[in-house]
């Protein structure tokens, strides 16, 4: 008989009570194997089961050189609501760094080791890792579902019972954290072809500090050759690990502003860092140079970033330091990860004011949403419920552990201490106290920002037969921009991309959107058409659109949709415009309001909005394009640099929306205007706008 999907109740919903800040990279939902490993292995509401049948002679062995990271053979039983399933000649091995050291060890087993290709319901490797420092046993699960969560790529955590023979040296809870490796990338990135690195303080720190002579070898050596550990490709070189290190090192402040985001996740970094700071994750890059994946997106070209192993967090401290009253100015000062400065990627984000500004957006409203006690508290009393039965029994009761932890420790840990103490061990600072504390300090001592430009997606076509032709006859996808703040705003540099992994696909030409104004894009793939003709398409099947700020403001997330599919000659947009309720209209309104009705939009001010001339410069007809608020006849006026007008077009009374009037570099008389630069206005409805283009012959 064959299971039935299990009904999944994801931790992070069980915490999120209010919206949440939007994330643009969601946990993937379309991927065969992360779907399959998400329904039968990592059950949030329940207790995995997993017996592992060994030889005395392999424990012994791994017991007594744990660092010896050759897998030994076993036999290992999975038992779950959906699944009792037991798997012959897989591999198992202690797993871990500094834990290797511990009472509890952590443990990795690899279903294909000993049987090449064999994948268990999507998995090729399943980490069971002990959490000896945590005795709550349960942060590094709770911080895997904030990051999610909040968009940043991060390892599935359940937890599982861990027997191994008959439970004399191991039997006890443990947390069953997903591999990082190239199924996880292809299920969050639709790719897996690029370079994977696990980059861990082995021997030399991995601060991505620039190392002589700055090649690929420079790097794949570094420390133990396990600092920057490339875990992906048969035949690494670690160019672009080298290349991405010397720009962070030594290029000037105006190309890292502008190009970081080009070559690297920066909204995902400053995501993860936010987190860092709300959740106290000392053991990471900023403080610890340390625990985190960077991966070649092949699709974008950029580095994406992954954190990693999360149990130092939410007030485990080993450095005397209370991380819920440390200030968010200074936060990884003295860290381990320094030598006498902080680490080049975030040393030189916090010196860029608009990286800076933004991951104080982040913290924020981390600790007035997600992270506060209101959301995350119910969540967490589910889950103390869910493992209190298995919390320190079996062979690490009574004290027979790391730090000596014992079941009673365990339940107070949740509440105790409400205060912090510097006990030199990890169990600093109760877990809901650290985060009522944490949460109030972040908001009392961060400051505000100013908002971000009150751009939103506000109807868009993916399926467009009949609706609405653009200038060269073609029905294209399109997609319609508005201006929800009462301020225009330069478009300028923004973009706008249906991969958010991707976010500057499409770049907006310099464009003024007054208040209430719209634009429309259209998304045919073929930029040569005009500047507003973005390179690529929508899919009708469904997929994603994002609107992303310029790179030198982190590209930061504006707005985003993700849609399913769409009906024929029918669009999905707010309502109102700008609003939070999407809708379906079987009339699409390109370039009007939403509720249909004609005349200019609220707040609009004269409802006229110049798009600009394509192309421009231009040998021949040049497109003047333009959006008008109502019905209203329309012209455009050429005039010389000295004034002078040389040539007007009548377009008679023109529909509310976008428009577009030719102009083919002729004067008045129909001859042809001799090359040189020339201005240009558009008269409509009372209103006009001027623009510059350029004639060559």
């Amino acid at each position: 008989m064959n299971p039935t999907p299990h009904k999944l109740v994801a931790l992070f919903v069980l915490l999120a009570s209010a919206p949440l800040l939007l994330g643009l990279v969601s946990p993937p939902l379309d991927d065969n194997d992360h779907q399959s490993s998400g329904a039968y292995l990592f059950l949030t509401d329940e207790v995995a089961q997993i017996e592992i049948t060994a030889s005395p002679g392999a424990l012994d062995s791994i017991l007594a050189d744990p660092w010896d990271q050759t897998y030994r053979r076993c036999s290992v039983r999975f038992s779950n609501s959906l699944l009792d399933t037991t798997l012959a000649d897989v591999g198992f091995r202690a797993r871990g760094n500094t834990s290797l050291m511990a009472i509890k060890k952590s443990w990795k087993l690899s279903f294909n080791t000993f049987v090449p290709g064999r994948q268990f319901y999507g998995v090729e490797k399943m980490n069971l890792n002990g959490e000896h420092n945590d005795v709550s046993i349960v942060r590094s699960r709770l911080a895997s579902e904030i990051y999610r969560g909040f968009g940043v790529p991060a390892a599935r955590a359940t937890h599982a019972r861990l027997k191994i023979n008959d439970g004399a040296i191991v039997d006890g809870l443990f947390v069953n954290v997903e591999q990082i490796d190239e199924e996880l990338v292809q299920a969050w990135y639709g790719n897996k072809d690029g370079s994977l690195y696990k980059c861990l303080y082995k021997g030399e720190r991995a601060d991505l500090c620039w190392v002589w002579p700055g090649d690929g070898a420079a790097y794949e050596a570094l420390g133990w050759g396990q600092t920057y550990e490339e875990k992906n490709l048969a035949l690494p070189d670690f160019t672009d690990l080298a290349e991405f290190i010397d720009f962070l090192n030594h290029s000037t402040d105006a190309l890292f502003a502008a190009g970081l985001a080009e070559r690297f996740s920066l909204d995902n970094f400053l995501r993860a860092m936010a987190l860092d700071v709300a959740i106290g994750h000392w053991d990471n890059y900023w403080f610890g140079a340390n625990n985190y994946f960077l991966y070649r997106n092949t699709d974008s070209g950029r580095l994406e970033y992954l954190p990693y192993d999360l149990d130092n967090t939410f007030g485990v401290d080993f450095s005397e330091i209370s991380w819920a009253e440390r200030p968010l100015a200074g936060w990884g000062d003295g860290g381990f990860g320094s030598v006498g400065d902080l680490p080049p990627l975030i040393r030189r984000v916090l010196q860029t004011p608009a990286f800076a500004a933004q991951l104080r957006r982040y913290v924020r409203e981390l600790a007035a949403g997600p992270f506060s006690s209101q959301a995350m508290g119910p969540g967490i009393d589910i889950v103390k419920t869910l493992i209190t039965p298995h919390a320190f029994t079996g062979s690490y009761a009574d004290g027979a552990m790391d730090w000596g932890y014992t079941h009673s420790m365990f339940l107070d840990s949740y509440e105790l201490p409400v205060e912090y103490v510097a006990s030199n061990w990890g169990w600093d600072h109760g877990l809901k106290p650290y985060i009522v504390r944490r949460a109030a300090f972040l908001l009392a001592t961060v400051p505000a920002e100013p908002a971000l430009p009150a751009l939103v997606i506000n109807e868009f076509q993916a399926s467009n037969a009949t609706t609405l032709a653009d200038e060269f006859g073609e029905y294209d996808d399109w997609v319609e921009i508005y201006n929800a703040g009462d301020a225009a705003v330069d478009l300028g540099g923004m973009s706008l991309s249906d991969d958010f992994g991707n976010p500057r696909r499409y770049e907006f030409p310099d464009t003024l959107l007054a208040p209430g104004g719209l634009l429309l894009v259209w998304c045919d793939g073929s930029p040569s058409q005009g500047p507003y003709h973005a390179d690529f398409k929508l899919n009708a099947s469904g997929e994603e659109i994002g609107l992303f700020h310029r790179a030198e403001a982190a590209c930061t997330p504006l707005d985003a949709v993700t849609f399913s599919s769409q009906i024929g000659d029918h669009s999905t947009g707010r309502m109102p415009d700008g609003g939070d309720d999407w809708q379906l209209f079987d009339e699409p309104t390109p370039g009007r309001r939403n509720d249909g009705t004609l005349g200019p939009w609220p707040g609009a001010g004269d409802g006229l909005t110049l798009h600009g001339a394509w192309p421009n410069p231009t040998g021949g007809t040049a497109s003047i394009a333009f959006s008008i608020g109502g019905e209203h006849a329309a012209s455009l006026r050429v005039y010389s640099v000295d004034g002078r007008e040389v040539s007007r077009v009548d377009a008679g009374t023109l529909s509310t929306g976008r428009n577009v009037i030719p102009w083919e570099g002729r004067g008045g008389d129909g001859r042809r205007l001799p090359a040189g630069l020339y201005l240009y206005r558009i008269e409509s409805g009372g209103a006009s706008r001027a623009g510059k283009i350029l004639l060559l012959h």
